[in-house]
């Protein structure tokens, strides 16, 4: 035997070993950034934004994903350590030869149930004009609940048997098994989708509600000249005076009481303090030579009269916190 063919075992033993890891690491990042990408465009379509502007990348995605898939990992493993209990209770039972008909009655109750519900998951799927109760949820529900019901019956007639040697599965009981697996798996992806799905629209939600009080505020300073809604943005034009350097006059629009909304790499994404889903305007704004973009901070803001205060002179005043009078600002005593 040569060297060559001694070392051979081991480095397959390894490529085995590594591919053991490397193939469900690929399918975890891969689900992590589909629902992160689901919750994104989501989140930003609420704004009105497509999120593909904004350049986010594959790790943007799978941060996200983490805060998405948190509550439906939690429930999952909750669900199934619950499984698992009754499921060992029911197995003593069995084995003690207590409650034997009620674990009968639970058994075919849950094989009828599960049927149904496989029924009823299909028709959704092939056929959902003519579902009953058409509800988003119904369909991927029955696709889960159905199949594990309809196990979980048969498992438990299972335990009523006498062997004292359990038999092997059948080919077909093992691609029931595999069958059932699969609806369960795309059922449970279908949910976590319309999840992530609810998940972007309300924390969208959120961050519009909070725009207002939000202490970090935005004043964008640009040679090229916006059309924002003048009931949102308060916009003034500054002319610089001719110079040595530069003998034309520079005119730079000035649009305040901007809110960022999230800044990746140059790329600003600018909504108003007082967006709304009804009247909302939005900018993705490059930081450049042609863009001034000034940050500001206003600590504590939402405790200040600043948020409560309306212009009484109306053109030169304007109804958002950051241009309040600086008395508003003051806080109110503890």
């Amino acid at each position: 035997m040569s060297d060559d063919d001694a070392a051979a075992p081991p480095v397959h033993r390894w490529v085995g070993i590594i591919g053991l890891f490397i193939a469900p690491t690929t399918i975890i990042t891969s689900v992590c950034v589909y629902f992160g990408l689901v919750y994104t465009r989501k989140f930003y379509g609420y704004f009105g934004i497509d999120s593909n502007a904004i350049g986010f990348t594959t790790t943007d995605y799978v941060t996200t994903s983490i805060s998405v898939l948190y509550a439906p990992i939690l429930v999952l493993l909750l669900a199934w350590v619950a499984l698992l209990w009754a499921g060992g209770y029911a197995r003593r039972l069995a084995q003690d030869g207590r409650r034997t008909t009620l674990i009968r009655r639970t058994a075919w109750a849950a094989i009828v149930v599960g049927a149904l519900g496989v029924l009823r998951g299909v028709v959704g799927v092939l056929l959902p004009q003519w579902a009953v109760l058409r509800h988003p949820l119904l369909t991927p529900l029955a696709l889960g609940l159905g199949p594990l019901l309809l196990v979980s019956g048969i498992w438990l007639l299972t335990l009523l048997r006498t062997e004292a040697i359990p038999r092997p599965y059948a080919p077909a009981e093992r691609a029931s098994l595999f069958v059932a697996g699969a609806m369960m798996l795309m059922a449970l992806f279908w949910l976590t989708n319309l999840f992530a799905t609810t998940y972007g629209e309300r924390e969208a939600q959120k961050a519009a509600a909070k725009l207002w009080t939000k202490e970090s505020s935005v004043i964008l300073e640009t040679s090229d000249q916006l059309d924002p809604p003048p009931a949102l943005i308060k916009s003034s034009t500054v002319t610089a005076a001719p110079s040595s350097g530069n003998p034309k006059e520079t005119v730079v629009y000035r649009y305040e009481c901007f809110r960022p909304l999230v800044v990746r790499d140059d790329r600003w994404v600018l909504v108003p303090a007082k967006w709304t889903p009804q009247s909302g305007y939005a900018v993705v704004v490059t930081d450049d030579s042609a863009n001034r973009i000034s940050a500001t901070r206003r600590k504590d803001i939402a405790r200040t009269g600043a948020v409560n205060w309306k212009a009484s002179n109306g053109r030169d005043g304007w109804q958002c916190p950051e241009v309040a009078p600086r008395s508003a600002y003051q806080l109110p005593p503890q």
